[in-house]
């Protein structure tokens, strides 16, 4: 296998004019690093002169792939640039990564990196910054506690998928949310699904087994990810308008979400189980804790070692 051909696109793989946006630095603590960009062809014909001249790789980006942070990549071209090296004999972990293009400037750290998929949208400081003018501290997701272990080890995957153990959802509901989205033309159950509220009626019709729910509270930047959507409501309902831009976050009502009973409000229980969709796998080191009904349960997740808070929170359940 190839140098480039470990990173694969459903539509094709990264070829000789393939523009790259490399990021370089000296190794002098008093300077910046810079930016430049260049095909794959030019990368390579220009590595050991950086090599030469003691420029150092740490960073790349593939500007044709919605600016995604090649993780892989960065750390083969800085073992060749010699960075690494470097940070060997040095003993520096520069693990902040400094961003500055097209889609802003900011920086973050090569973990966030590999747990939200270098995605930028998601790591860029500034789309975070958003959710706070709506007091969204999380994203929650409501599973059978039976079903924490494959979570821990595989993640938070989407509807249906092979290692879920015990279900809680309604057959009935299942069948409508076969439907597809208006906006990525994708089944509802293709998405996992996250509330910013979990205590709504969802939970409610569980309430005869509400010891063996689990209520994982998961990183925010989920919402951020490309291809996530987030509703006005249930987003099995009719009624419910679905959107993907951060600003349009001002179309949720945020007092049926978050206060009091979704009764003393018009269309309030459809409206305070506003959910976001997101696409693909969710990572396991995005859940920040683990909220359970009692003590038994606490001890059984527990047992799995979770690398997260495991604690009983009573007053997100009925």
């Amino acid at each position: 296998m190839g140098l480039f051909d470990i990173f694969k696109d459903p539509e094709s793989i990264i070829n000789d004019s393939t523009m790259l946006r490399i990021q370089l630095w000296t190794g002098k603590e008093s300077d910046n690093t810079y930016q430049v960009d260049l095909t794959k062809r030019q990368l390579m014909a220009n590595l050991e002169s950086y090599k030469a001249n003691s420029l150092y790789i740490m960073a790349v980006w593939d500007t044709t792939w919605r600016q995604n942070y090649l993780h892989e990549l960065t750390e083969q071209m800085s073992k060749i640039s010699g960075f690494s090296e470097y940070e060997k004999r040095h003993e520096k972990n520069l693990d902040l990564v400094f961003y500055d293009g097209p889609e802003g400037s900011f920086s973050f750290t090569e973990h966030d990196c590999e747990i939200l998929d270098g995605e930028l949208r998601a790591l860029d400081s500034t789309n975070n910054r958003k959710l706070d003018d709506y007091n969204i501290e999380c994203v929650y997701h409501i599973t059978h506690y039976n079903n924490v272990r494959n979570i821990i080890k595989h993640g938070i995957l989407p509807h249906d998928n092979k290692y879920v153990n015990n279900k809680i959802d309604n057959e009935d509901v299942n069948r409508i949310r076969e439907k597809k989205d208006p906006i990525n033309n994708k089944k509802i159950h293709s998405y996992v699904p996250f509330y910013f509220n979990p205590k709504n009626a969802m939970l409610y019709v569980n309430k005869e087994k509400q010891e063996d729910i689990v209520i994982l509270e998961v990183d925010r930047r989920v919402i951020l990810k490309e291809g996530s959507l987030f509703s006005d409501g249930n987003a099995a309902s009719k009624d419910t308008v679905f959107y993907n831009e951060i600003d349009d976050l001002s179309r949720l009502d945020w007092n049926v979400i978050n206060y009091g009973s979704w009764n003393d409000y018009e269309d309030g229980k459809r409206k305070r189980m506003s959910e976001v969709l997101v696409q693909g796998r969710i990572k396991s080191e995005l859940i920040q804790k683990i909220y359970c009904y009692d003590l038994a349960t606490v001890e059984e997740i527990k047992f799995l070692d979770p690398h997260c808070e495991v604690e009983i929170e009573k007053s997100f359940y009925f």
